[in-house]
């Protein structure tokens, strides 16, 4: 990945907490302009990783943020980043327009600029109909907007969201990340943690896996998975069942590299999925063999996933 494509260069990043080691020599990219994912099961060091590219901790090694050395220019790159986390950033006793004009002062955005900003993000994030309403009195899914409101007032280049979506219905969960796109789309580079794997499948660009505090694997999603799995799963369940003399024909002519039998279903492991799948219909029919049901199942970040934790 070139310099100019790198949103975030982490080298050799190590954070201690109370003599415990909880960042282990962190080296990795965050692409610019992408939605990079970043997981891990809990205590794995996310949060800590990402509290520490804010500032909220100080580790030892360099955090270089579109190209400037974040320790050097701490005070200048923290006006860079967006932050903001499923417990809510907001004043509940503020109104919608005060927690977002409150915060954007405390980033030094200019009165002139703050009165053009906010009509803006009050349309994208739809809370113009509220901007008078006490936050405490929004709801859920509202809560979550103005915190993204609130979170790039001051127009940062990069947006920090830690579970953000945690704990959100599914309905909800749609809406913030067609927000989260509007964002991406302003030219904003998005870093989230989550445990909610089909957001990942759906929506990065870019995957960072931490394991016991350090990097398991940083990719995307596309290459973690050829690198992981070289195999498509072919899975097919048939009456009578003669899965030997099947698995013998097909062993021998059309690639299929191993199998395995759960449950009464077949599982081939193959590079060549649709070639087996049209094979196993003309062989079902020469031996009488009646088809209950056939899938090709590809590589998933659940399989990534369970494969490192």
């Amino acid at each position: 990945m070139k310099k100019e494509e790198q949103a975030i260069v982490i080298e050799n990043l190590n954070l201690k907490i109370n003599n415990i080691h909880i960042l282990k020599n962190i080296n990795l990219q965050i692409p610019k302009g992408k939605i990079t994912a970043l997981i891990g099961p809990s205590g794995s060091g996310k949060t800590s990783f990402m509290r520490t590219i804010v500032g909220f901790y100080e580790g030892e090694g360099k955090i270089i943020i579109n190209g400037v050395s974040f320790l050097k220019n701490k005070k200048e790159l923290i006006r860079k980043i967006g932050y903001t986390t499923q417990d809510g950033c907001f004043y509940e006793e503020l109104t919608v327009m005060e927690n977002i004009r409150y915060f954007a002062r405390l980033f030094d955005v200019d009165e002139e600029t703050i009165n053009k900003r906010t009509k803006n993000i009050l349309e994208v994030v739809r809370l113009e109909a509220h901007k008078n309403s006490l936050s405490k009195n929004l709801s859920g899914g509202m809560q979550r907007r103005l915190d993204l409101a609130i979170s790039i007032i001051h127009k940062p280049d990069i947006l920090i969201l830690d579970e953000f979506t945690t704990g959100l219905d599914p309905t909800l969960r749609v809406e913030i990340w067609d927000l989260i796109y509007q964002i991406k789309d302003m030219g904003i580079t998005i870093l989230f943690s989550t445990h909610l794997l089909d957001e990942i499948e759906k929506n990065c660009d870019h995957i960072v896996m931490i394991k016991k505090g350090e990097v398991a694997l940083n990719d995307s999603p596309e290459t973690l998975k050829k690198k992981l799995f070289a195999f498509d799963e072919v899975r097919i369940q048939t009456n009578p069942a003669d899965y030997k003399k099947m698995i013998k024909t097909l062993k021998k002519n059309h690639g299929v590299e191993s199998y395995r039998i759960e449950d009464k279903t077949l599982i081939l492991n193959t590079k060549k999925p649709s070639l087996i799948a049209a094979q196993l219909s003309y062989w079902l029919k020469e031996h009488d063999e009646e088809l209950l049901d056939i899938e090709i199942r590809k590589p998933t970040i659940d399989n990534i996933y369970n494969s490192i934790y």
